[in-house]
């Protein structure tokens, strides 16, 4: 997969930051987002469901479609993730900073 990929059919963003040596243990989930994680704890990949209702929400006025290139940084810590999510449009860039609460209702994907 590349760095990033835009699903149409599910409105799904997904950014991928992988090294070759990093192996995905699991995933977590916290609302519209699922996470990817190693067994060390780095978060490795991102996706986000919903998209285009997300970006609405976040107040990026730009169509989601239109998203040449993204990526992110994650910092977690036992209280909460910090996601600074940087998104490449055709016309424009957005840096958006996501706050996710681990005391929040979360999934563990296996």
């Amino acid at each position: 997969m590349d760095k990033f990929m835009y699903d149409e059919y599910t409105d799904s963003v997904i950014i991928a930051n992988k090294q070759k040596t990093d192996k995905v243990e699991g995933s977590i989930k916290i609302g519209d987002i699922i996470l990817d994680m190693t067994k060390e704890g780095k978060i490795v990949g991102l996706e986000i469901r919903h998209a285009t209702n997300f970006f609405k929400e976040c107040n990026i006025e730009a169509d989601v479609s239109d998203i040449i290139s993204a990526d992110f940084l994650a910092k977690h810590n036992p209280d909460n993730i910090i996601i600074l999510l940087h998104l490449q449009f055709k016309e424009k860039e957005e840096t958006v900073p996501l706050y996710l609460s681990t005391e929040a209702p979360m999934q563990v994907i296996a």
